[in-house]
């Protein structure tokens, strides 16, 4: 409903929906009819932060992920990042340099903003988060608000790292579903919560401990493939996640952060910067401690049984992160260019609309 009310004051203010030829008469708008034009690119724009879980519109997300199948959240991981295109997309050819005065940059500081808000909303509910599929609903969030703050500084480096870091997020987020999909419980009552991470020990807690220090266990544990494969992928997702080296999401992060250095970038992206480093810390802090508690505490745990064709996708995923990591330099290449296409959008729209008197 937002996204059709946005659409037709855009429609009636300006006669078009072609974003060719919306670019083109958006900086000619009378300024009688420019508060309803924004008014409708608001609305519009309501809409996609609603589906990219901006804060406070994406209190739904985290349950709804969670409660969902693991393939049909895996996919929805992918289908958050369409509202972040969207918004990228129609961001920067609508309301770029070439906007005017009046409707320059419009909405880049809410976006900025509204992404710091949603970075720290999702940084709590990870740390609070008590299961998997909210552990990863709150990986989601994060990278949300971490694309909507760099898309808000609007610098074309910065864009091209985000474009870097919504690649490697979506794909390691989307294999974390798979990997909590295969640890959740097979929905027998007596091991419904196998997946409820314990609460952090009290300062008044006094439980004795002694019984885990008294002997050295030099049993050797050996792991099933099942166990080892889904150890390992869970640690791959941990430090893709974080942000972590060697991997390609440390690369991805790497991009994105280091324009926010120049002297040239916006206000506020010293704030960015500083809080995309907390978060990737607190990614650290939960991931460990939900590993911990799965692999190593419950020595009793009871792993399921690993289809060939889910370790298929969980490898699929992880191995395109790979794939990044060895062959970086191609990829962040055309990213650039692709970021240096988006902020200079004079050729889509002389490719769209040729200029007049020029031959069809």
């Amino acid at each position: 409903m937002l996204f059709l009310l946005g659409v037709s004051l855009i429609f009636g203010v300006s006669g078009t929906l072609n974003m060719a030829a919306l670019a083109e008469l958006i900086p000619t708008v009378p300024e009688r009819t420019r508060a309803l034009l924004h008014a409708g690119a608001a609305i519009l724009g309501v809409a996609f932060l609603i589906k990219t879980a901006m804060w406070p519109l994406g209190f739904w997300l985290p349950r709804t992920y969670a409660a969902a199948a693991p393939a049909v959240a895996a996919m929805f991981a992918l289908m958050t990042k369409v509202g972040i295109y969207v918004l990228l997309r129609l961001g920067l050819l609508l309301f770029g340099d070439e906007a005017g005065p009046a409707s320059s940059h419009f909405g880049s500081d809410w976006m900025l903003w509204g992404g710091v808000a949603t970075m720290l909303a999702g940084t709590i509910g990870m740390l609070g988060a008590r299961d998997l599929g909210k552990l990863a609903g709150y990986n989601v969030v994060i990278s949300s608000g971490t694309l909507l703050a760099a898309i808000g500084l609007q610098h074309e480096a910065v864009t091209a790292g985000a474009l870097a870091y919504l690649v490697i997020s979506t794909l390691a987020i989307a294999a974390f579903f798979l990997v909590a999909g295969l640890l959740a419980s097979d929905g027998d009552e007596e091991t419904d919560d196998t997946l409820i991470l314990e609460p952090y020990e009290q300062p008044g807690e006094t439980q004795a401990n002694e019984s885990l220090y008294a002997k050295e266990d030099e049993s050797r544990v050996v792991l099933s493939a099942p166990i080892a494969m889904l150890g390992l992928s869970f640690s791959a997702c941990a430090v893709l996640l974080a942000g972590l080296p060697p991997l390609s999401g440390f690369l991805a992060k790497l991009a994105l952060l280091a324009p926010m250095l120049d002297a040239d970038a916006r206000p506020g992206a010293s704030v960015v910067f500083g809080l995309v480093i907390f978060a990737g810390f607190c990614t650290v802090i939960a991931l460990c401690r939900a590993g911990i508690q799965i692999f190593w505490v419950e020595s009793e745990r009871i792993f399921p049984k690993v289809r060939l064709t889910e370790s298929t996708s969980i490898a699929i995923l992880l191995g395109l992160c790979l794939l990044l990591t060895l062959l970086a330099e191609a990829p962040l290449r055309y990213l650039r260019d692709t970021a240096a296409q988006l902020h200079a959008p004079a050729s889509y729209i002389h490719a769209v609309l040729p200029p007049m008197g020029a031959a069809p």
